[in-house]
């Protein structure tokens, strides 16, 4: 932004002085640096601060893909991304990842619609595959359930919500699905 600013700024200030050799001339250029001097220092002070533990090193990364604005984030300093954050064109959370434990995997993920938080998966084993899903209306917990693996066989286990609040125990049902059929299912 600021370099389209000082581009347009030269083409100005280029154009003008061939134009007239007068006085009236040098008062616009100043007074056109003077106005670009304060807009840089406004879009400076507009800018977020990428570097949030004074290190040297940026903490926050700004990516643009096919439409989308990313935001990642390295909340912990050690240069890895812990937080990413997907935007639309409109500036409207899409989803998110979260690396919850520090350790370089972003296990869990947070699905919007509609300006609310809508799903979430979470794997909790590390295997990379999403074991626990939870399905939420406008941000409130309806339900969420877990995927379970022993010996014995697999087994599904479901919380209910009401008003984001837990409705009775876990109640467990044996399934003949995979873990990944498990996550595929829900998303």
């Amino acid at each position: 932004m600021r370099l389209k600013i000082q581009f347009l700024a030269s083409l100005i200030i280029t154009g003008m002085a061939g134009c007239d050799n007068g006085q009236g001339v040098s008062k616009e250029i100043e007074s056109i640096n003077s106005e670009l001097d304060q807009l840089q220092s406004k879009l400076v002070a507009d800018e977020p601060n990428t570097d949030r533990n004074g290190d040297g090193k940026s903490d926050l990364f700004i990516e643009y893909e096919d439409g989308f604005v990313y935001e990642l984030y390295d909340r912990d300093f050690d240069g890895k991304v812990d937080e990413s954050w997907k935007y639309d064109s409109n500036d409207i959370l899409i989803s998110g990842r979260v690396d919850d434990d520090l350790d370089g995997i972003l296990e869990t993920e947070y699905i919007y619609k509609d300006h609310s938080l809508d799903k979430m998966f979470s794997d909790t084993n590390g295997n990379l595959i999403s074991d626990v899903y939870t399905k939420l209306n406008r941000g409130v917990a309806v339900y969420s359930e877990k995927y379970y693996s022993s010996k014995e066989g697999s087994r599904i286990g479901r919380v209910e919500y009401s008003f984001g609040y837990p409705d009775g125990p876990e109640k467990l049902v044996k399934t003949l699905i995979s873990e990944s059929e498990f996550e595929n299912i829900r998303k």
